[in-house]
């Protein structure tokens, strides 16, 4: 059998989704339904975290290739927006089972800062 496929069966499975306004949630919702822990991240989002039903939040926060520039964080400028490395260190996460990222070609940027960091090692 294949370990996501385990991961899922023993609820113990995480899922990190990444989004710019996406409409269609259904691969979020049923793997929350499933048992799987999912946070889905779109900076577009009202409520800064918000649990949507049990085991599925909301996070209004971008993921990007970078952290923000302190100096654009003190004057209020995308201090939501971090690195996943960091996202996953502020919420005490070690390991993600799923990246799902559609962001308008950005996640190959991300994608290179995670081999670079060796956060790649984190996710799968």
């Amino acid at each position: 059998t294949f370990p996501l496929a385990q991961q899922i069966h023993r609820k113990k499975c995480r899922i990190y989704s990444v989004g710019l306004g996406s409409e269609d949630k259904h691969f979020e919702v049923e793997m929350a339904k499933a048992g799987c822990e999912v946070h889905y991240f779109d900076p577009s989002l009202k409520e800064a975290h918000v649990q949507k039903s049990e085991g599925y939040w909301h996070h209004r926060m971008a993921i990007d290739w970078r952290d923000p520039n302190p100096a654009a964080i003190a004057q209020k400028q995308r201090k939501t927006t971090k690195k996943l490395g960091t996202i996953m260190n502020e919420f005490g996460h070690r390991k993600i089972d799923v990246l799902k990222a559609d962001l308008e070609s950005a996640e190959w940027k991300i994608l290179e800062n995670l081999i670079l960091e060796n956060v790649i090692e984190e996710i799968g």
